[in-house]
Order: structure tokens, then sequence, then C-alpha cells
């Protein structure tokens, strides 16, 4: 389920072009949506940090979900994010795009708030894991891109907020200039920690 009928067009080409026939996709809000049956999992990533009310959008999803199901969300925290010895650029760019995420009324720092908001939406407290991509050497580009490759499409929002200007990012030359800091003082990039979090939805209570 997804608000955007873009993202729900792609999502049955893909679908229809690997012949999983057993996959349906819905345009629309999933914690209003009503549907004809119980499932049993519901699963988001990235979804909860761009809610205005997470634990409200958590609760409205959970609907859906039969008694002793589960429930699993993946989360980022954007403040995991560093470089050593520093990397001027990329510590600027993740600097960028944190600012311009929370500047837009997103959650940068969901993963950690997902224990609270599973709580907060009748579920127990989940189990949590945390990951990261970190790089070095001959990897530490394809750890800068995967926030460096947002810029693009963050420019706007670090515009509009007076964050940086575009000739300030100038996206046409970031990744060489990432690349070649890095290198030259051979840095660990680490990139936003990647939260997952998960339980079981409790029995339904007698009437």
């Amino acid at each position: 389920m997804d608000r955007s009928p873009v993202a729900v067009a792609r999502a049955r080409t893909r679908a229809n072009g690997l012949c999983l026939h057993n996959v349906s996709f819905e345009v629309g809000d999933p914690a209003e949506l009503e549907l004809e049956r119980k499932f049993d999992a519901v699963m988001g990533r990235y979804v909860l940090m761009f809610q205005p009310d997470p634990a409200r959008m958590l609760a409205g999803v959970i609907r859906h979900v039969r008694p002793g199901g589960i429930v699993v969300f993946h989360e980022p925290d954007w403040s995991g994010m560093r470089s050593m010895p520093p990397v001027p650029t990329y510590d600027l760019v993740c600097r960028w795009a944190s600012e311009a995420l929370a500047a837009s009324g997103h959650h940068i720092r969901m993963g950690l708030r997902l224990p609270a908001t599973f709580q907060a939406a009748g579920l127990p407290e989940p189990t949590l894991q945390l990951d990261a991509v970190i790089g070095a050497g001959s990897t530490a580009a394809e750890s800068m891109n995967f926030v460096g490759d947002l810029l693009p499409m963050l420019l706007p929002a670090i515009e509009q907020h007076g964050i940086a200007t575009a000739r300030e990012v100038d996206v046409d030359t970031l990744a060489d200039r990432m690349e070649r800091e890095a290198r030259a003082t051979s840095s660990i990039i680490i990139g936003r920690s990647e939260i997952g979090a998960w339980a079981t939805v409790p029995p339904t209570p007698p009437s």
C-alpha cells in the first residue's frame, strides 16, 4: 500500500515482470484503508519517519494484522553518520541532508523512536536490531554515495530552508570530491544507522 499512484504503478509493473501473481498493491493511506481480511504480518520501511504522527499511523496499520501476527518496521537514525579521519565534504553532505529532512518536518531519528512508537500504538516492547553502512578504501565511495545520491532530490529543500546553495552543493562533482578526500586520508566512512523493530500483535481481549 502506498499513497503514491506512481509508486504503486511501478511496483505492479515490477511484480508482473517477475511473475509474482500472489502480490497485489493498493493506492491509499494504509492506516485508513478498509480491507476484507486480516494479514499475518505488516512491514514498513522508511514509512514512519515521514508521518506527522507516527504512533497514530502505526495504530491504524496494525488493525490489518491478526492477533499473533507480526509487525516489522525499519527506520533510520541520521545522527550516526561520521568519518575518521574526517572527510569534510562527506560530513557536509550528511549535515545538509539531515537538516533538509528535519526542516521539512521529517523525523530523522525515527529509528530510535521505534520502541516508544510501538508501545504508544498498543504493541508490546519490540525486539531491535541496528545495522549501518561502513566502508574504507575501495568501498568508501559506495558508502558515501549512500547519502550523496540523495542530494539532487533534497536540493530544493536545502535551498528553500537556507541550508546551502546549489553552487555550494555542486551535485555534478559531489561524488568525485568526496571520494578524493576519503582516499587522501584513507578514511573510514560510516553511514546512517538502520534500525529494525518487530513485535507480535497481542491477542484480542475477551468481550
